[in-house]
């Protein structure tokens, strides 16, 4: 098998985002940064330009697949900072399955579209083919819930999985294991504090201090105990 490569997007809005997913990167894996420039709507989640990117993100995992075909991609979004190595809890999970998915809330087989492990072959490619064939610009979660509905139909065949829960996100809503591995700064769509609207991109800022923050100074407690 060739090297695993890593595919992550991101827009004009999104170039902080960028420069941490790559400073925290961990995995000795062929790392591939697509800019898309200018997204639209200040990056914000939820918005009718975040849509129509997610259209075609699809589209690109299947030229990704067809392009890498019999190999192993990783599809990531760009909202997330490492905090450990992947390869070995994904490998010995990819041994049985087609295409492993973040939880939306761990331990639930409800998935988060944000991580994605796929072997790009028939299964894959089929799938993501029906997500692609779904409204996905005009359903709640987009992308994800075009992929929870076909999972949950168990009409094609593939085999799958959640990833456990060191691969956190926020919508697990439990506090980080300290053995994560990577943190997914999910759950920001633009919010009004204090009467001033808070954009997406902001919070995910702030949720990446906070939680570098708590699993940096708890892992040195451990350490020192």
């Amino acid at each position: 098998m060739n090297k695993v490569k890593i595919f992550s997007i991101y827009t004009e809005e999104a170039k902080e985002l960028r420069d941490i997913f790559l400073q925290s990167f961990q995995d000795n894996w062929d790392v591939n940064l697509l800019f898309w420039g200018k997204g639209g709507e200040n990056g914000n989640w939820g918005t009718i330009s975040f849509g129509k990117l997610m259209r075609k993100k699809i589209e690109f995992i299947l030229k990704t697949i067809k392009a890498n075909w019999y190999d192993v991609i990783v599809i990531a979004d760009i909202d997330i900072q490492f905090f450990g190595k992947c390869h070995k809890i994904i490998d010995q999970l990819l041994e049985c399955n087609d295409i492993l998915f973040q939880s939306e809330n761990w331990p639930e087989r409800k998935i988060n579209a944000g991580f994605i492990v796929i072997k790009c072959n028939n299964n894959t490619f089929r799938f993501f083919e029906n997500v692609y064939s779904q409204d996905i610009e005009h359903l709640q979660f987009f992308e994800q819930s075009a992929m929870n509905h076909i999972l949950e139909d168990e009409s094609i065949e593939l085999k799958w999985d959640v990833l456990p829960s060191q691969f956190w996100a926020m919508s697990h809503q439990s506090t980080p294991p300290l053995d994560l591995v990577l943190h997914h700064a999910n759950c920001t769509a633009p919010i009004i504090r204090d009467g001033k609207t808070i954009n997406s991109i902001d919070l995910k800022m702030e949720q990446y201090r906070n939680v570098r923050e708590f699993v940096l100074t708890n892992r040195a407690k451990v350490t020192m105990d």
